[in-house]
This record gives structure tokens, sequence and C-alpha cells, in this order.
């Protein structure tokens, strides 16, 4: 663990010695600022036509939903979410293929280090710069707090909970496609492309249960969003936590596979060996008798009334079946969200209360239009 944090000190030093952290992180603070800004200008605005013209008005109900975890683009934290991937491949392109450019590769393989205390190393020191990034965002947080009475601080943390998580996803998805070409350019681009493939893969194969669940697993639509509504659930802790797993494994692989000589085949084993174990922990964590709920909004607006939590409790061990009825001469959208293809996407969705889409799909989708 020494090791591991000595690398990592090393690389953050290395990685504020070029001006892409320091010009990312600028970019970053201006960028919240204005988010920030337009954020409360407009709720102003909106509150003042309101008070001019309906003298009845009594105000918001949330300012910390409306200001900070607004639907959408709305929000400040909604926008940031937006213009992520403005940031992650410009920090991670060149994360560990200008070992392979500069020729310092070679070092680290005949050096006493072990690769994966490298690959380790080289990610705590990205986790370093994200929690930086992190405490900037806090920062306008806590000035609302200042100006907000009975600021939801429960809310607000949950929106950091996913903030984090989803950063430190998307610089392991780019540090994997950092070490399995030398070129930047491509290892930016791929990182797009992977991501908006998670984002689509959820309506996969969807008319199959068993394959279903894990494509729905494996989707990163709508998650962040479930955070950004103050709803935090060990589903999607532990979806971000395996990802995470999943791609900084991949990346050790891709380093070894380098150093080592040995068939496809065993390679292919090895990545497969790594998927299949996180596919299997994935699906028990996000079976609905696994699942913790942390509902952070101060009116409870995520969690089911309490007359209902009675009705629950006197069940004691008796389970729950819920069965979801549809009118077969009804052919629009009621009639569609209960056909296999949909059933994951609306069930969960109901339970959970969240909209459709999430300010993350909207970035990718928009990124990859571009």
């Amino acid at each position: 663990m020494k090791m591991i944090i000595k690398i990592a000190r090393t690389e953050l030093w290395n990685l504020f010695f070029s001006p892409v952290a320091w010009f990312l992180t600028l970019i970053f603070l201006v960028i919240c600022a204005v988010f920030y800004s337009t954020s409360l200008v407009q709720l102003a605005n909106f509150q003042d036509s309101l008070l001019r013209t309906t003298p009845s008005f009594e105000g918001f109900g949330s300012l910390t939903k409306s200001i900070f975890m607004g639907q959408h683009k709305n929000g400040f934290v909604g926008n940031i979410f937006s213009n992520l991937y403005l940031f992650i491949p410009l920090l991670t392109m060149g994360l560990i293929n200008r070992e392979f450019n500069s020729g310092t590769v070679k070092l680290l393989y005949s050096s006493p280090v072990k690769l994966n205390q490298i690959v380790w190393g080289k990610y705590l020191a990205v986790m370093a710069y994200n929690m930086m990034l992190m405490f900037i965002m806090a920062l306008f947080m806590i000035i609302g707090a200042f100006s907000i009475k009975n600021i939801d601080i429960g809310h607000l943390f949950a929106g950091i909970i996913a903030f984090y998580l989803v950063v430190c996803t998307y610089t392991a998805i780019g540090m994997f496609m950092s070490s399995i070409t030398s070129y930047q350019i491509v290892a930016a681009i791929a990182t797009f492309i992977l991501l908006f493939t998670l984002q689509r893969i959820g309506g996969l194969w969807q008319e199959y249960d068993f394959i279903r669940d894990l494509t729905w697993f494996l989707s990163i639509e709508g998650r962040a969003q479930r955070m950004l509504s103050g709803l935090v659930t060990t589903r999607d802790i532990m979806y971000y936590v395996l990802v995470t797993y999943t791609f900084v494994t991949f990346s050790y692989l891709s380093l070894l596979h380098g150093r080592e000589l040995v068939s496809k085949t065993k390679k292919a084993g090895r990545y497969l060996a790594v998927f299949l174990s996180v596919m299997v922990v994935g699906y028990l964590t996000s079976r609905p008798g696994y699942i913790g709920y942390w509902d952070g909004t101060r009116e409870q607006a995520n969690t089911i009334t309490a007359k209902t939590q009675n009705i629950l409790k006197n069940m004691q061990d008796e389970p729950l079946e819920v069965t979801l009825y549809t009118n077969l001469l009804d052919l629009g959208p009621g009639f569609m969200k209960t056909r296999p293809g949909q059933r994951n996407k609306y069930i969960w969705n109901f339970w959970t209360n969240i909209s459709a889409s999430s300010p993350i799909s909207n970035s990718i989708m928009n990124c990859i239009m571009m």
C-alpha cells in the first residue's frame, strides 16, 4: 500500500507539472461559477415575475432542488454532469499511453514494482484530482448555504456522492482506453464510444428474463439521476464501484499482456473471468431484496408513506407480490410500457420515482451527435 501511495503522489505531481491539470481545474471552476450564478439568476427572475403577476404566490417548494438538483440541464449539478465529457478524456487520454510514447514503459516493466501497484497508483492519483474537483463543486454549495434558508444538506450530500462516483467511473474507463492505444485522440474517442454503449445497453435483449436483468445492470442510464433526486441506493453505488474495478483491472491486464507472451485465448479468458465475476456480484447486489435505500431529502420525497410502511411491517416475513394490469385495447404508451422489453425501465423507474432521462445520458448523446 505504501508503494501505491508513493506512485500516486508522484503521478499527481507529474499531472500538475503539465498545463492540462491546471487548465482543467480553472475551466471547471469557471463553469461551476457560471452554472451556479445562472441557476440563481433564472430562479430569482422567475420568482420576481410570479410575485408581480400572481399575488398569492408563496414561493418554491425546495430551493435546494431548484437551484442545485434541477432536472436535466436546469440545475447546478445537472449542468456539471452535462459537461463532464469535456474533462474526462483530456484528463485520462495520456494517463498510461504517455509511458509508451516516452519509452518509460520499458523501465516500468523492468522495475521491481508490481504492475498492479503502478495501475492502482495512477488511478489513486486521478481519484485525488477528482476529489479536488468535488471540493470545488462543494464550495458553491457552501456558498449557497449562506443564502438559502433551511438548505437541504442531505440532498446536497447525495449529489456530491453522485458526482464523485460518476467522475471516478469515467476516469477508470478513460484509463483503460489509454492503456490499449498509444494515440491519445483514439483513446478519447474510444472513451466516448464506450460511454455511449453503456448508455444504450440497457435497452438490448430486454425480452429475455435473465439477459434483461444483466444488460439492465450494465446500463449507466438514470443511476446518477436517482441520486440527484436525493435517493442513494446500494445498487447504484455497487454499480459504479464494480465498473470502476472492472476497467482498472482491465488496465492492469493490458499492461500485463504487453510484458508477457501469452496466447490470445488466454488473454481473452482473463478479461472474460473478470467480466463474469463482476456480472455475478452485480446481479446479486441488484436483486430487490438485497438493495439498501437512503433518502437524503428532508421531506423524504423518495420514501413511501408512513401508512404504507406500517402495512408492510404488519406483513412481517410474508412475500409481497405486485401485479401490473394493462388495457390490451389501448395501444398507446401505457400498453407499450407493459411489454417484456420495457419491463425493467417501467418497474424500476416507477418504484424509484425517477424521470426517464438524465443529464449524463443527454450529454453522451449530444457528444456522439457532435
